[in-house]
């Protein structure tokens, strides 16, 4: 055998004068260049020549590993081999024998059927008085003391809506979602600082304010925020603290 396929710790048969015998490597002696084998006996021996090694003895798996091996899946324990019956197969036998088939009562999510329709409804209508106060507001038909009423209905209807987990959705948006405007003026007044457009609208979708589509949607805030700031002048809830930032102006 070669030198460094010998181990310790494993049984070898090896030469030993014409005879062969067994023994099991107990260390290596550096200093003469051999192995310590013991014998079947308990004696202790030096082989010093690699080639008396002749193969390795491996050790007999025990029985339980061995009938582990061997042991093969009976018929009725594997389900790949059991008929499948069909959906409606359970219910005829059962008719059949006629005892009667009990359904159990489907248990419907808390957030589903009529209480997520009035939550909806409810963000909607809100949401849609928030808007018309606020345009009310800038022909001055009605106070600024209104709107912010409005808008703190609108804002608790669609936490509700949020906090439920309601994900429905209508022309690509998820209702009682804000505004991008709206999101971007709650953001920035939340935070007290101005702030990038970029910024803005990643706080805004992280804290669930807005969902915003399109591959730049930070493009998209920031020419709203800037169309709003046109278009209505001193009126705007924007102002621009500095280039490519925005701020929301004192009330």
């Amino acid at each position: 055998m070669k030198a460094a396929s010998i181990q310790i710790g494993r049984s070898y048969e090896i030469t030993f004068g014409k005879s062969i015998s067994k023994v099991k490597v107990k260390n290596f002696d550096p200093k003469h260049g051999s192995w310590i084998g013991e014998t079947e006996s308990g004696k202790s021996m030096s082989i010093k020549d690699p080639k008396r090694f002749l193969k390795e003895i491996k050790p007999k798996e025990p029985k339980a590993v061995k009938e582990a091996k061997e042991f093969k899946e009976p018929e009725w324990l594997n389900e790949s081999k059991i008929p499948k019956r069909k959906l409606g197969d359970q219910s005829k036998e059962q008719n059949n024998n006629n005892v009667p088939v009990k359904t159990l009562p489907k248990k419907s999510s808390p957030f589903h059927g009529d209480l997520a329709a009035t939550l909806l409804a409810t963000a909607r209508s809100a949401s849609i008085r928030a808007n018309i106060a606020k345009r009310a507001f800038e022909y001055g038909f009605c106070s600024e003391k209104i709107v912010k009423e409005a808008e703190k209905d609108a804002e608790t209807a669609r936490t509700d809506v949020r906090n439920a987990g309601i994900t429905e959705r209508k022309s690509g948006h998820t209702i009682g979602a804000m505004s991008g405007l709206d999101a971007a003026y709650k953001v920035l007044q939340e935070e007290g600082r101005p702030m990038r457009a970029k910024e803005i609208t990643q706080l805004a979708q992280e804290r669930g304010y807005c969902e915003l589509r399109g591959r730049t949607p930070d493009a998209t805030i920031s020419a709203a925020i800037d169309t709003e700031m046109k278009r209505k002048g001193n009126a705007s809830r924007f102002v621009k603290a500095d280039k490519g930032l925005f701020a929301i102006v004192e009330s």
